[in-house]
């Protein structure tokens, strides 16, 4: 059912590696995949906490630690400030969306528009990081 799937409640095995790839700290996940291997059948469990790497460990980040860690709002060329907002599909037509926009020169500095919550969140820190915003994305549930 497709409305099972927009309620991600973190993010997938490939989401976490790519977080990971990005440089996002795995210190700020706040959940874990344990891979199980029962007769030769690899799964995947997830569980609250994260207390580091193993083999059989992949840490994961729940939605709402990932929008924690969104800067709240970006400030451009010193006068522009782009606040970060985030539209339930009633408002977008049928899409989660994650925006940070101007209101002053009615503009959006970055938006993501998906099925899923966590993937529209996903997508922006991807976009924050590769525009050199990564000093603004906030450091949660640092041990």
């Amino acid at each position: 059912m497709k409305d099972k799937e927009n309620l991600k409640i973190a993010t997938t095995i490939e989401q976490s590696k790519a977080l990971i790839e990005m440089g996002v700290d795995t210190n700020t996940a706040d959940m874990h995949y344990r891979i199980l291997d029962k007769n030769n059948i690899a799964r995947s469990v997830l569980s609250l906490g994260y207390d580091g790497e193993d083999d059989t460990t992949i840490p994961a980040w729940s939605v709402s630690n990932l929008i924690a860690m969104l800067p709240p709002l970006i400030i451009e060329q010193e006068k522009y400030v782009y606040t970060m907002s985030i539209c339930h599909p009633v408002m977008t037509q049928a899409k989660y969306r994650v925006v940070y926009h101007c209101g002053q020169i009615y503009s959006s500095l970055c938006q993501s528009d998906n099925d899923c919550l966590i993937d529209s969140v996903v997508d922006v820190l991807d976009w924050l990081i590769q525009h050199g915003y990564k000093d603004l994305i906030k450091k949660t549930n640092d041990k």
